[in-house]
């Protein structure tokens, strides 16, 4: 079966990034799987959001954590992209609804490296089981300290390591931590037999984030598990027409660019 396709942060460049619009229009545009962040306020409400600073999104240079939910919902997180109109960040609550009413799965990364928001793998799980959705949910962090817990508490096999650096046998230490996937960067696709490895050894390889087309195309040669993408329609569209040409032109779009040799493809 082809690589799924998820919405990285929604269809985050037609639509402000973790926003409703940008969820909405990911399901519009035949995503198999949506993509997001999850931190906590200051009164403790869980929210959607990448940053641990709001400045980049909407220009006020204050920490997430250490604002209440009445004052954090005042904000536009389009403020950079005025041209978008006036979007609230979302409750992870709200978002889990809209999930609900879909065939979506839902990736929730808990963004808790530089913020560790202590007990927050417990609280988002308990949301989660609240709304009934726990089927469609994965989990992902780059604190993998946060993820082994996550498996201690039975949820390994949908929970997975995401990391940006090459790592050594990385197949060997998602395993030893009881994950079900790994999430690499996509510059970790370079590295030979990743994929097999981590097939082998029962793994999923779920990537981030691929927008371009030559690296899309040599993600579907590869047989990635999900690709993670800012663009799900093109992404979408790639993967539709390498499953009615068994690849063809996935090869010819590595070729063309002059990257085959370079990139880690079967028959290269």
């Amino acid at each position: 079966m082809a690589s799924e396709i998820w919405a990285h942060r929604g269809s985050s460049i037609s639509q402000p990034e973790n926003t409703m619009a940008a969820f909405e229009q990911a399901a519009a545009d035949k995503a198999e799987g949506i993509e997001l962040d999850v931190q906590r306020s200051r009164d403790g409400r869980l929210l959607v959001y990448h940053d641990e600073n709001l400045k980049r999104l909407t220009g006020k240079d204050a920490y997430l954590a250490t604002l209440n939910w009445a004052d954090l919902q005042q904000l536009n997180v389009a403020a950079n992209r005025p041209e978008l109109g006036v979007h609230r960040i979302p409750l992870l609550e709200d978002v889990l609804e809209f999930i609900k009413g879909t065939d979506l799965k839902l990736n929730i990364e808990l963004k808790n490296s530089n913020i560790l928001y202590y007990g927050l793998e417990e609280e988002v799980l308990a949301l989660v089981e609240k709304v009934g959705l726990l089927d469609q949910i994965r989990f992902s962090s780059f604190n993998h300290m946060s993820m082994t817990k996550m498996a201690a508490m039975g949820l390994g096999e949908i929970s997975g390591l995401l990391y940006s650096e090459l790592l050594c046998d990385p197949w060997v230490y998602a395993a030893g931590c009881g994950m079900g996937a790994i999430h690499p960067m996509f510059n970790s696709l370079q590295v030979p037999d990743l994929v097999k490895n981590c097939h082998e050894a029962g793994l999923k390889v779920n990537v981030w984030t691929i927008d371009e087309e030559v690296f899309l195309n040599s993600a579907l040669l590869l047989k990635v598990d999900v690709i993670m993408t800012n663009l799900p329609a093109k992404a979408v569209a790639l993967r539709n027409q390498y499953n009615q040409d068994g690849g063809l032109s996935a090869m010819q779009s590595l070729k063309k660019s002059g990257l085959l040799d370079l990139l880690a493809v079967p028959g290269s």
